[in-house]
């Protein structure tokens, strides 16, 4: 199979840290470290109420009523000002306040086994009031450019989706409020790395849980099974299965289990292009420069359901795998897998997984299969 590299994916081995835009006016003390990864420190000024305090994953059980947490009025939206807490809707103050993210000053840049750099932005949404909020802090990653699952808001850095609501949900139980938790972007290839390099306390992404994996980072859950699954334009008619993409080109994204999987189904005279995201691999098919894309239903049915794709690109609706997503942990976890596999318990059954499910995939025609979901927790390591 031919392999091609598309975008931004270059080489290198530093990790640097640098000051960008800070939505609140966030000053950012400037890091250069090679040979590791670690992190930036924001520094508090007038317009940024960042909390301090060293990460802690755990605490105790969240108690009392959601507070509010910006995110933009819905599943995909924009406005800083309306929004609902993740985990459970909550009506708008009848005046709202005007919620920022306290900082999102810095960008980290990792690397990978195969030595491509990624870019990692961090926020933390600021309370409305001095006061609110644990004083704690737990970093959770969570992807950036899914919509329906894991979206950044352009303006105000704040995310959005499936994942991040769960992620809110587990937090809360965990006894961290919304102004606790600093929400990290975490491509793909970049999650093993985020969690191993203790960038992040969990990891709330597309993750199927392979025993390759489970030698690098523990897991709780899983929180979904999904499939994956194979993406065309509307009016293609020829391709069906894996099998079907033999000679033509694909684009996928490097290192996910999903690129794995149909590499191993492909012939030799495929040709196999690298996206930046599954954005990048759509744009490429409806532009006609390659003929599918594939991974995991779920995000595929989130990208196909945006305005920028609805009627050009549809999935070809035949599973051939079942992807069992779990809550990413750093190696050693074990209480804190625990606590989370007790937290998705409530979820499963309080309604609160189907109410996260129905909204942020709605108009995609969408639903996990519910014979194997909500699925059955695994033991913790």
């Amino acid at each position: 199979m031919k392999a091609l590299k598309s975008g931004k994916l270059r080489a290198g081995l530093a990790l640097r840290c640098r000051s960008v835009r800070a939505l609140a006016g966030a000053a950012v003390v400037v890091l250069t470290v090679a040979g590791g990864i670690t992190g930036c420190t924001p520094e508090a000024s007038d317009a940024s109420l960042a909390e301090g305090g060293a990460s802690e994953a755990g605490g105790g059980e969240g108690n009392g009523e959601l507070p509010l947490y910006v995110t933009g009025g819905g599943p995909m939206g924009s406005e800083a000002t309306n929004g609902y807490l993740p985990g459970v809707n909550q009506p708008v103050p009848e005046t709202p306040q005007p919620h920022k993210a306290a900082y999102d000053g810095t960008v980290e840049v990792i690397v990978d086994e195969q030595g491509n750099e990624y870019e990692i932005t961090s926020v933390k949404v600021a309370p409305p009031k001095e006061g609110m909020g644990t004083g704690k802090l737990i970093r959770i990653g969570v992807p950036y450019n899914y919509p329906g699952i894991g979206l950044m808001d352009e303006e105000t850095g704040i995310p959005s989706g499936l994942d991040v609501d769960i992620a809110a949900y587990i937090a809360w139980k965990l006894g961290y409020s919304p102004y606790d938790i600093e929400w990290v972007a975490a491509p793909a290839p970049a999650r093993v790395p985020l969690l191993q390099s203790g960038r992040v306390d969990m990891m709330v992404a597309p993750m199927t849980i392979t025993p390759e994996r489970a030698e690098q980072v523990d897991f709780a859950g899983p929180y979904l099974v999904a499939g994956q699954d194979i993406l065309v334009r509307s009016n293609e008619t020829s391709i069906e299965s894996p099998q079907d993409l033999n000679g033509k080109s694909v684009c996928l994204l490097l290192n996910t289990t999903a690129e794995k999987r149909i590499r191993e189904m492909l012939s030799d005279d495929t040709e196999i292009i690298y996206g930046d995201s599954y954005v990048d691999c759509m744009e490429k098919i409806v532009d006609g420069e390659i003929d599918a894309t594939s991974t995991d239903d779920i995000i595929l049915a989130g990208h196909a359901s945006t305005d920028e794709f609805f009627r050009l690109v549809k999935l070809v609706g035949k599973p051939f795998s079942q992807e069992y997503f779990g809550i990413g942990l750093p190696k050693g976890s074990h209480n804190m897998c625990l606590q989370v596999n007790s937290a998705l318990s409530e979820m499963f059954e309080d309604g609160s997984w189907e109410k996260f499910i129905s909204r942020n995939v709605i108009g995609t025609n969408y639903f996990p299969d519910r014979y194997d979901n909500p699925p059955a927790l695994n033991k913790c390591a």
